[in-house]
């Protein structure tokens, strides 16, 4: 018995029956690639092409993107944003202006003496995790020289364009002589080095005073709110609420999506993300610098003020209304 014989006498004993050929005519129905599904892990064929923009040029989105944003295109892959703001301009229940009036030291800072200007400065990027992996993609912030606001954000449309972000990295930073960011001590200029460097460049930082929001917020309302981020702070603060704000945990999926599919609804909702928190910055630095004068009437921790100060070797006297402090 040879062994197509002996396959034909098992499969019948086992009870399965060979499918007649299909006649040689007939031609199989093209396959098409499945697609996962969030219930079978695999789901029909993709009806419809994704909807992208073939006969768009890179050049072309960029453009269109740029006017949606009324920006202007610096150079392929880099977009600038920039907004004068008047002196009376009004974030949440803090009328910037206010920042005018602060003298000597800010939250037991002392002010430099130049007129150099603040930059309050802010990024987004494709992740948290820091390093050589994680690209800066919105970098910006709101620079005050004494009397005028002017906002920039400098937008990265392709991968080619950060050599000229970094560029406006430092001409930036070359023109304040203090930065006020928030947790951007141990993230946001950690990543700007990381990512300068591998551009064979060095922020210019020497001159530059760094003050970190996050660190006056912990002093003095970690005991009192459940949690101490930005946010929470502009809103107890500033009475700043956002209205349809894209969360900052979503700020890279719309920029992958800008890049494969050339889709820019969720990129020109990063881009408004990222302007409230330039402007709470400057917000918080005033409301931040109340509490740490009148604590008792900013439900403010007197105690965790007065250690901060005096860690900063300052000499504070605590009385009934406020902290007077000097170096």
């Amino acid at each position: 018995m040879d062994l197509s014989t002996r396959l034909r006498a098992l499969q019948k004993s086992a009870g399965m029956h060979q499918p007649p050929a299909m006649p040689a005519t007939q031609a199989l129905p093209p396959a098409s690639p499945p697609t996962r599904s969030p219930h079978s892990g695999i789901s029909a064929p993709d009806p419809a092409p994704s909807r992208r923009h073939p006969d768009n040029s890179p050049d072309q989105r960029e453009a269109e993107l740029a006017l949606a944003l009324q920006a202007r295109v610096l150079t392929p892959g880099l977009l600038l944003v920039e907004q004068a703001l008047g002196p009376q301009h009004v974030h949440g229940g803090i009328e910037l202006s206010e920042l005018q009036q602060l003298q000597d030291a800010v939250l037991g800072m002392p002010l430099p003496a130049s007129s150099g200007g603040w930059w309050f400065m802010d990024t987004e990027t494709t992740g948290l995790a820091g390093g050589t992996g994680t690209l800066v993609f919105l970098y910006g912030g709101l620079h005050f020289d004494g009397q005028c606001f002017t906002l920039r954000q400098w937008l990265l449309t392709r991968l080619a364009g950060e050599p000229a972000l970094i560029d406006c990295v430092m001409e930036s930073l070359q023109q304040s002589a203090l930065m006020v960011s928030f947790n951007g001590k141990s993230f946001d200029m950690p990543l700007l080095r990381t990512r300068a460097r591998l551009q064979r460049r060095s922020l210019p930082e020497q001159h530059l005073r760094h003050l970190d929001l996050l660190h006056p917020a912990r002093s003095a309302f970690a005991q009192r709110w459940p949690d101490v981020r930005l946010q929470t702070a502009e809103r107890r603060l500033c009475q700043f609420r956002r209205v349809h704000d894209l969360p900052g945990s979503e700020a890279p999926l719309a920029f992958l999506r800008w890049l494969r599919e050339g889709t820019s609804a969720g990129l020109q909702r990063v881009v408004e993300h990222h302007r409230n928190d330039v402007l709470s910055l400057a917000g918080l630095t005033v409301a931040l610098a109340r509490a740490f004068l009148h604590p008792h009437l900013h439900d403010a921790d007197a105690a965790g003020i007065v250690r901060r100060l005096r860690r900063q070797g300052y000499q504070v006297r605590e009385g009934q209304a406020q902290l007077a402090f000097a170096p």
